[in-house]
């Protein structure tokens, strides 16, 4: 084969979307899978567009694309229950509502034409697929190695989906990665070599792919939104964010029921994220008791706003079928009035709070493994919720000898702000030190819980634009009381509503304290963006959830994906990276990795997503910006 075409097939091969050209002026993004028996695409449409004969297949999508298939186009029923399954593992349920098959007829790439007939999509390897995934699967630190040093993609928990001549497929948190190898060497171009593989980049976009934003200074950095022990604590939860179905989380479950054998009074997991599940929901309350028995159980969704717990754990928490829902809370029932296990909100830390608390030698031990881990990439550690006690802890390493490498600011919870107040002395250091208070103004995205000025596209009908967790009042009596004691106030204000509730209580008040931050802020109304810098309100956000948050955002907010982060715009006013525009990960709900950030605050995607899908890409930031608002303040500036 021509070394030119064979390159075009490897670029069709590995791709999975791009755009579809219906006659002149219809341009539809597309999502996609190669049957690899047949060799042919398989492709989800809106049915009117499956009707069409014939397309013209443009990949990536840019004006001057790398390739451009001629397609023949067949409507299918249905396609083969493999190829269904290896979208769904792909891309997730498909949303459209037919499907069709499209066979290459002619490409272009690069200003070269070739015949379909040289592009044979076929696989010789699909019957030992499952077996070679098995195998690369058995190792995933091998694996992991691989994706960062063949791909240039850093891989957390990677699992091979997919295998073919040319490369491996491996699903990632945000999509596939795409692991190439070079076509084996031709005697007339250049010599053979024993190495099966070089470094190519991702998925035909190798130059984009050594463009991600990666860090260009050794800045010393700000985690400006972290629960410490949290992270450490979750070491030793089941980690529920490479499930792909509510069974996985069913199997993951009942194998710690198993492991646990009695030893342990509740089972618990956290980051299930069953709005990308297939298919997407919690599993049934009489599922998880059937996985689980009596042992008390729950799993927490990623964002820690919802979970879902067993019969025994409901029972040890004192809900029953006629609980009311508590202030602040939902305790989900189906249409029968019955448990579903799943509860919201102040619903689910009153589950939460049920279990017996740990021991302080437990504290201690997961407080150390939260600290070691995030102090690796941070001089400057903000935990937002603090424990009460976390600060004596902290302070009590240092008495024995312990080393902290960074400082870290706490923000407890307001109703706990008096004692820590006024007993701060006998704890804080230069390592150590109380920073504010904290309150909850509404809840989340993923929950729907986030309050909004509009209602959401899916939202609850008892609740529509979501749940204040807070009266107007309450979050002005909040504004004052911290103002009183000469602290700073940080406000969990996700949805534009929350945002404008708490603006609007700090400008009625005008506090002499320096400091007042809205957390997340993930939705912020044009009218409100200049108030930031007017108030002197710092916009602690966190970029990286909207990497999280795609499928959530465009089933909830289509109408207001215009408005999510608007980060060019708090700049534009006077908010200033670094001083009152702070960036921070909200680890554990995500993980610390200040890359992830910097790319969806300048990218405003993921990498594998098409550009034309980017979320509000008006918004984006610059590189120098993005690192800056990660820059950690100078001791002496604090």
């Amino acid at each position: 084969m021509d070394p030119t075409a064979a390159d075009a097939l490897r670029a069709l091969r590995a791709s999975t979307q791009g755009h579809l050209m219906l006659g002149e002026d219809r341009r539809i993004p597309v999502r996609y899978v190669v049957d690899r028996r047949r060799g042919v695409l398989v492709i989800p449409l809106p049915v009117e567009a499956a009707q069409v004969p014939e397309g013209q297949l443009l990949i990536p999508d840019e004006h001057d694309p790398v390739i451009a298939a001629l397609v023949e186009i067949a409507h299918a029923p249905s396609p083969p229950a493999e190829d269904e399954l290896r979208f769904e593992i792909y891309h997730g349920p498909p949303r459209e509502g037919a499907w069709i098959l499209a066979e290459v007829q002619a490409v272009r790439y690069h200003g070269e034409a070739f015949d379909g007939d040289e592009f044979r999509l076929t696989d010789e390897l699909i019957e030992a697929e499952p077996e070679l995934c098995r195998t690369l699967n058995a190792d995933p630190e091998a694996l992991r190695e691989l994706c960062l040093r063949l791909a240039h993609a850093r891989v957390e928990h990677p699992v091979a989906v997919g295998v073919d001549p040319d490369g491996i497929d491996v699903r990632a948190k945000f999509g596939t990665v795409r692991i190439e190898f070079d076509l084996p060497a031709l005697p007339s171009e250049r010599p053979a070599s024993d190495s099966p593989a070089s470094p190519r980049g991702a998925v035909l976009e190798p130059e984009r792919a050594r463009a991600i934003p990666t860090r260009t200074t050794r800045l010393p950095l700000r985690e400006a939104h972290a629960h410490v022990y949290q992270l450490g604590r979750s070491r030793w939860s089941i980690d529920l964010a490479d499930c792909s179905s509510p069974q996985e989380m069913l199997d993951f479950l009942a194998d710690g029921v198993r492991a646990a054998a009695g030893s342990q009074a509740c089972v618990f997991a956290f980051s299930a994220r069953p709005e990308s599940w297939i298919p997407p929901r919690w599993p049934t309350l009489a599922e998880l008791d059937r996985a689980t028995g009596r042992t008390p159980a729950l799993a927490w969704c990623f964002d820690y706003h919802a979970l879902m717990a067993n019969s025994a754990m409901l029972a040890l928490a004192g809900i029953e079928d006629d609980t009311p829902d508590p202030p602040g809370g939902i305790i989900e029932r189906d249409d029968e009035w019955q448990l579903t296990g799943v509860v919201y909100e102040r619903a689910a830390h009153i589950v939460w709070e049920a279990l017996p608390e740990p021991s302080w030698g437990d504290r201690q031990r997961d407080l150390i493994e939260g600290q070691h881990r995030l102090e690796a990439d941070f001089a400057e550690i903000h935990d937002l919720k603090s424990q009460p006690w976390l600060g004596p802890m902290l302070d009590g390493l240092l008495q024995y000898g312990h080393t902290l490498a960074a400082r870290f600011v706490l923000f407890p919870m307001l109703e706990d702000i008096d004692a820590l107040v006024k007993d701060r002395e006998e704890w804080e250091s230069e390592h150590v030190r109380l920073g504010g208070a904290k309150i909850f103004v509404d809840g989340t995205l993923n929950s729907r819980t986030a309050w909004m000025l509009e209602p959401y596209a899916d939202g609850r009908p008892d609740s529509p634009r979501g749940t204040p967790m807070m009266t107007p009042r309450q979050i002005e009596d909040a504004v004052r009381k911290c103002d009183d004691l000469e602290v700073p106030l940080a406000a969990h204000a996700i949805g534009d509503a929350a945002v404008r509730a708490v603006l609007d209580a700090i400008e009625r008040v005008r506090p002499r304290t320096p400091g007042f931050r809205i957390e997340h802020a993930e939705i912020i109304d044009p009218a409100d963006i200049a108030r930031f810098a007017k108030l002197r309100v710092i916009a602690s956000v966190q970029p990286c959830h909207l990497l999280c948050d795609v499928e959530a955002l465009n089933k909830a907010l289509p109408h207001r994906l215009h408005r999510v982060l608007p980060l060019r715009d708090l700049i534009d006013a006077g908010c200033e990276p670094g001083e009152t525009l702070l960036f921070g990960s909200d680890v554990p709900i995500v993980p610390a990795d200040p890359d992830d950030s910097v790319r969806a605050a300048t990218t405003r995607r993921r990498e594998d997503m098409d550009p034309a899908h980017a979320i509000a890409p008006e918004q984006a930031i610059t590189l120098e910006e993005a690192w800056e608002c990660f820059r950690a303040a100078e001791p002496e500036d604090r």
